[in-house]
């Protein structure tokens, strides 16, 4: 059997919110083709579990062992004031990479080409969080944490992230998600339940 390369291992997580725990204690990993999928009701500590893995959170106790991750969260990270294919380089210069030859080819895949030159603030909610997961296009990390990727997106562009997800599967990522979606054609999905 093939060794698993675990890209995040969490053991006796507590989060906690103005002094009282709102998540754990909890232990879990996120290997090498794998998916954790975080659900609860809203407040349920979702965000700040996530938050607290990468770093954003920091009222909590626990060991948390990440390698470096990609981690969009509901906020989006956008430049509003930016056009699309502005944010697109900026995207780029975070990540130090320069894909400016892919950049067309980028934007069809989030089905955002036409709207290049529009700024971000004349965009939909949906092609806003679109915008937003071209990071991953970009990144080369191999663990994504992905607080409600789902958010804003129409049936079409659900079944277009969830073949993304599970083509980054394949390549060997590793993902840590919440949703309120349930997650359909992944395969290695495991999901951590937070008590309301």
């Amino acid at each position: 059997m093939a060794d698993l390369t675990s890209f995040l291992e969490v053991k006796d997580l507590v989060c906690f919110r103005r002094e009282s725990a709102v998540v754990g204690p909890l232990s879990f990993s996120v290997s090498t083709g794998q998916v954790l999928h975080v659900v609860g009701q809203n407040g349920s500590g979702k965000s700040s579990l996530l938050q607290s893995v990468v770093g954003l959170w920091s009222c909590y106790r626990g060991c948390i062992r990440c390698s470096k991750a990609t981690y969009i969260g509901t906020q989006r990270g956008l430049r509003t004031g930016l056009s699309v294919w502005e944010n697109m380089q900026w995207f780029q210069c975070l990540q130090a990479v320069t894909l400016l030859d892919q950049g067309a080819s980028l934007l069809q895949a989030v089905r955002l080409f036409k709207q290049k030159d529009c700024l971000v603030e004349q965009l939909s909610e949906g092609q806003k969080q679109r915008l937003s997961l071209l990071r991953l296009f970009v990144s080369k990390r191999s663990l994504w944490i992905l607080d409600e990727p789902f958010l804003a997106l129409d049936d079409k562009a659900r079944l277009w992230f969830t073949h993304v997800l599970a083509t980054h599967l394949k390549k060997g990522g590793g993902v840590l998600l919440s949703s309120h979606q349930a997650l359909s054609g992944l395969a290695n999905a495991t999901c951590l339940e937070l008590a309301s």
